[in-house]
């Protein structure tokens, strides 16, 4: 019997229908096919899916107790053997597929190609001392039925992808190993100088943060500056720029400029050069990931985090309507371009009905090109997929289906996919020299010389591909007047030119440009890369506009925290682009068969152990934080109850006094605590007038409470009882009142 391991329940489901036989369904867990007319050779096939990666690292107390305690005399945590271990709630799902596989002889790998796919798979079966069953591995860019079964009809050896697990396993253990050794370094150190909370450092996340944090500096001090530049407008109309190091000046030297003018004045120019060339401009290049992310970002309300999980997800795995959404390249197969084309009228039709427009007659490009197509094969090995193109062609009616934020990316990818198939747009681009008192003026403009092209499609708007001739550049006058020696009349002027600031740090930008120029993360990884800054209050989007230091409504820029972890690592080679361009590529050679695993791992310990004798002497770093204000009688109590969020320490009852530093007040505050540095759970002490003991405690954890009286800060009463769900306590309401709906407020306060 043959057991294929799928990563998602709707993979699993394409599977079996691809395999065209007899399906039923075991358990909710694992499908079986009989009588397979795809894959004919075997008895009975069982089907079952990860449900994605459902183990995870050990964490360092679960090597050596010592290490629960955070200590710069415990680093460097280096394990001699790195260990897994299942994460809560996934026992039944292990149980299940372990079972089903010690049924079967054979197993295919059938996860997502690629680095991340390979790896959750090879983990789930080393961890179970199965890996000696696969013998083969499944490929492919697609879950339409036709391309399922062409895969499974040319299934590969597991050892052509296997170096793709290996360099999986040295990305998570090179993450590990420097995010927890990292994190603790600054975290210590910073706490030692009066910082609250935990800081996070990591192999892409700190360089990313740096990136940021420079392009914010850049652009917060940029000081706008005008000059004036002399130009030349003939009797046509056309514009002649003067040459800059002679015509440009700062406005102080207005005279000067007027000056010349009028020297310039006393005769005509001379034509001294007329260039042409006639320029093919083809359409955009077709979407790797970044590029559909950014386009989302750009035009909705969602991160790209939403964007590749919510909408190029869906579109891939629930409606087979596009390839495999996590790529890098931009090229296609040759037939891949020759099944589009196959299709091509069918996608036209469907743009034109959902755009309620007619296209005009530019389809003409039937052939592979190279700027969208590997044609010698050499360009796209088997790891590599292609980019994001439409797989089967679906039905009007489906598109419909569509949620706003589904309909806009498929729309987008069917436009550059028809760019692909249509006629360059042609041009004539013009340079015409002139010359007086050996200064030259140039003028460039361009004429089209065939009106219809891939221009006359895209109506999205995408930076990517926008149109290679401004309207206002047409031209209405003969151009053959302007020949060489030739004198011609006009006047000349002073305009005012701009300096400009760099292009701010969007997310858009980051995931289209600037995270692939500085090889930071790979697709699949970048969104959760920028989300994880976020969400551990590094940077920040801006909500708004602020001219004054040149901010600009969703930039990123650096918090307070992010800026102190920053200066307090300053001297650390995690900052060094250079750096981690080098373990980006060393991890992609890696995944070529190219380089050792361990070899790039001992480089990444021996940094580790240089950096953790040498940070903590920084002159550099951060001083004492001038806002600390010392915590007077500060007592931890024990609760011996089990923290509902983490379940790895127990809750710790706190009683502090705090001084404000901008009154200068003293505050008491009174709440439970996880004992766990990395866990965020709190729950005050009193809440609405109730006083919360440790019996009461766990009988909201264990959501045994009876309703109570509470009160609100107005003196109302109202009857509840408090639960906790999802991470919080929550009230629940007697007698379905609803005007206090909100979780109890969770104190920001310092960790102890």
């Amino acid at each position: 019997m043959l057991f294929i391991l799928a990563e998602k329940r709707e993979q699993a489901g394409a599977y079996a229908k691809a395999l065209k036989g007899d399906i039923s369904k075991i358990n909710p867990y694992i499908l079986r096919v009989d009588h397979s007319k795809i894959l004919s050779n075997f008895d009975g096939i069982l089907i079952g899916y990860l449900s994605g990666n459902i183990y995870e690292p050990l964490e360092p107390e679960e090597y050596d107790s010592k290490f629960k305690t955070w200590s710069l005399n415990t680093l460097p945590i280096l394990p001699e053997q790195f260990k897994f271990r299942l994460k809560d709630n996934y026992e039944v799902l292990r149980e299940k597929l372990v079972s089903a596989i010690n049924q079967c002889d054979d197993l295919i790998l059938a996860t997502d190609g690629d680095r991340e796919g390979e790896i959750l798979g090879y983990i789930f079966l080393k961890q179970n001392k199965l890996s000696s069953k696969v013998h083969f591995r499944v490929w492919s860019n697609s879950l339409s039925t036709t391309n399922l079964q062409k895969a499974f009809q040319n299934l590969h050896d597991p050892k052509e992808t296997y170096d793709l697990a290996i360099a999986g396993a040295s990305r998570i253990i090179a993450d590990w190993l420097l995010g927890i050794n990292y994190s603790r370094l600054a975290t210590i150190r910073l706490q030692e100088k009066k910082y609250d909370g935990n800081f996070s450092v990591g192999r892409v996340q700190t360089p990313l943060l740096k990136i940021i944090a420079n392009k914010r500096s850049e652009r917060k001090n940029f000081i706008k500056k005008s000059y004036l530049r002399v130009k030349f407008i003939d009797s046509n109309g056309l514009n002649f720029l003067g040459d800059k190091k002679k015509t440009l000046f700062s406005k102080a030297n207005k005279i000067k400029a007027g000056q010349l003018i009028q020297n310039l004045e006393l005769e005509n120019p001379i034509i001294t050069s007329v260039t042409t060339s006639t320029i093919n401009k083809p359409a955009a290049k077709l979407v790797n990931t970044g590029d559909v992310q950014g386009y989302l970002v750009q035009h909705t309300n969602i991160s790209s985090k939403q964007a590749l999980n919510d909408v190029l997800e869906p579109l891939y795995n629930n409606y087979n309507a596009i390839t495999y959404p996590r790529v890098e390249p931009r090229l296609i197969t040759v037939d891949d371009f020759f099944t589009l084309r196959k299709n091509l009228n069918y996608y036209i039709q469907l743009y034109e009905k959902i755009t309620n427009r007619q296209l005009p007659d530019v389809f003409h490009q039937l052939n592979p090109r190279e700027r969208f197509v590997d044609i010698s094969g050499k360009k796209l090995s088997l790891e590599s997929h292609t980019a994001i193109i439409l797989d089967k062609p679906i039905a009007y009616e489906i598109y419909e289906e569509f949620s706003p934020n589904l309909k806009l990316a498929y729309l987008y990818i069917l436009e550059t996919t028809l760019g692909m198939f249509a006629d360059d747009f042609l041009y004539t681009n013009f340079v015409i020299e002139i010359q007086n008192k050996d200064i030259t003026f140039t003028s460039n403009f361009k004429q089209p010389i065939k009106k219809l092209s891939w221009q006359d499609i895209n109506i999205q708007k995408d930076n990517r591909s926008k149109k290679a001739m401004d309207p206002k550049e047409s031209i209405n006058f003969d151009l053959k007047q302007y020949t060489i020696s030739k004198e011609i009349t006009g006047r000349y002027e002073l305009y005012t030119e701009n300096n400009k600031p760099s292009t701010p740090i969007t997310e858009a930008n980051l995931i289209k440009t600037v995270m692939p120029k500085y090889n930071l993360g790979t697709q699949a990884t970048r969104a959760e890369i920028i989300q994880s800054l976020l969400d551990r209050k590094l940077i920040k989007a801006a909500t708004k506009d602020n001219r004054d230091i040149n901010l600009v409504k969703r930039e990123y820029f650096p918090t307070e925290k992010g800026i102190v972890l920053l200066q307090e690592m300053s001297q650390s080679n995690l900052l060094n682009l250079a750096q981690t361009n080098f373990w980006e590529n060393s991890l992609t050679n890696i995944a070529k068969g190219e380089s050792k695993s361990q070899e790039f791992l001992n480089t990444i310990k021996q940094t580790i152990i240089e950096e953790v004798k040498k940070l903590p002497s920084n002159d550099n770093s951060v001083p004492i934080n001038p806002k600390y204000k010392e915590n007077n009688n500060l007592v931890k109590t024990n609760t011996n109850i089990n923290c509902p969020k983490c379940r790895k320490d127990y809750l710790y009852e706190i009683s502090l006094d705090q001084t404000k530093m901008n009154t200068g007040n003293t505050i008491h505050y009174n709440f439970y605590s996880c004992g766990s540095r990395k866990c965020d759970f709190k729950v005050s002490k009193n809440i609405c007038n109730v006083e919360l003991n440790n019996n009461l405690l766990s009988q909201i954890i264990n959501g045994t409470m009876n309703y109570h009286q509470f009160t609100n800060k107005k003196g109302k009463t109202f009857n509840a009882k408090l639960i906790y769900s999802q991470g919080k306590i929550r009230f629940e309401f007697l007698n379905n009142y609803k005007k206090h709906t909100k979780h109890t407020k969770h104190i920001k306060i310092k960790k102890y």
